[in-house]
């Protein structure tokens, strides 16, 4: 075997070592982002079965931009969708926007849906335009027919 043989097969040992570690490194980080997902989702429920109101159409209808900013409901359900979109966002740039694999995970045009009047009055004039990227302000309006 040549020195140019060896150098040329120790080469490419390395790369394809590199390449595997790097493979597995890149399902670990997706997976580990897939189980905080998972918490995060897990912990928007929780603070839907302790506070109902929260997820109800009753109560989320009557949003708009003018509430009692004073009432602690208000104030509750300000920082609840806050969460909600947060996560919906999060959720979107780690399924690259993939609409079947978001809905595998959660229903979200049914969720942002519920949430709608929120997204369109929300307390801060342009807080969503200034909160989320182009492309989660897409489609949540294509979800709310705006």
């Amino acid at each position: 075997m040549s020195l140019s043989t060896e150098i040329t097969s120790a080469a490419i040992a390395t790369l394809i070592a590199g390449s595997v570690s790097t493979l597995v490194a890149m399902g670990i980080a997706k997976s580990n982002n897939t189980k905080r997902l998972e918490d995060s989702f897990d912990s928007i429920l929780k603070i839907a079965v302790q506070y109902p109101f929260l997820e109800n159409n009753n109560f989320t209808s009557l949003w708009d931009s003018k509430v009692d900013q004073t009432k602690e409901e208000n104030l509750r359900y300000d920082v609840y969708c806050t969460l909600v979109f947060n996560f919906l966002e999060r959720l979107c740039k780690h399924y690259s926007f993939n609409e079947t694999k978001i809905n595998d995970f959660v229903n979200m045009k049914d969720w942002i849906r519920t949430h709608e009047n929120y997204w369109k009055y929300p307390l801060v004039k342009h807080e969503n335009l200034d909160s989320y990227n182009q492309e989660f302000r897409a489609l949540v309006e294509k979800y709310i027919g705006k």
